[in-house]
């Protein structure tokens, strides 16, 4: 036990030391010792600075192998033509041997290393890429402008590789209406179904 006084505090482990009957005395407050007794305040210190340091290491490791995959997964995406960001963001966690712990990086972080890997490594092509990939989807939309159709996906974000396809999104009556209308124009398509989020980026035609 710690023998100085303390103030009551509902949070100590306290009790009252009444004094011997007939002796006027204020009665005073013991708490019981903390784990901490016998040790210097510098061996306490000590140890709480290492706590915090290797809380520190551990937090810039995993930001470190955060910005890391989210790099290799920008280059996979811009070389290998992978649209899905969860998809090139497992492949690089994956292929940089980062354990299931690690946490990945957002979407965000990844479209910025790819607009950065683009500008660096295909400053040339990747615009005129854009550009005509752009062109098409206008084509396209104007063919489609019955069903409204929205352009979204990489063509739109202007992060478009090599293998980017153009994205549409079409708001018919029915999913037959466009059935029919590509089947009388002779068009090829394959049917399937598919997520869309209410977050996806879309822009109707001009």
């Amino acid at each position: 036990f710690a023998s100085e006084p303390v103030t009551r505090n509902p949070a100590c482990c306290a009790m009252a030391a009444m004094p011997p009957m007939k002796v006027p005395q204020t009665p005073r407050m013991w708490r019981c010792a903390t784990k901490t007794a016998g040790r210097g305040k510098a061996a306490i210190v000590r140890e709480r600075c290492a706590i915090i340091g290797a809380m520190s290491r551990n937090s810039a490791r995993q930001n470190g192998m955060r910005a890391r995959i989210a790099a290799a997964a920008a280059r996979l995406m811009a070389e290998d033509g992978i649209n899905d960001f969860a998809l090139a963001k497992r492949k690089a966690a994956r292929g940089l041997g980062a354990a299931n712990t690690e946490a990945l990086p957002g979407n965000d972080e990844i479209e910025a290393e790819l607009r950065a890997y683009l500008a660096l490594y295909q400053a040339d092509e990747h615009p005129e890429r854009v550009a005509e990939l752009r062109g098409l989807a206008l084509a396209a939309m104007q063919t489609l402008a019955r069903f409204n159709p929205y352009l979204t996906g990489p063509v739109l974000a202007g992060t478009a590789g090599p293998y980017a396809e153009i994205e549409l999104q079409l708001f018919p009556e029915s999913t037959k209406e466009v059935e029919l209308f590509l089947i009388d124009r002779e068009l090829p398509y394959d049917a399937s179904d598919e997520r869309r989020y209410s977050g996806d980026r879309a822009r109707a035609v001009p």
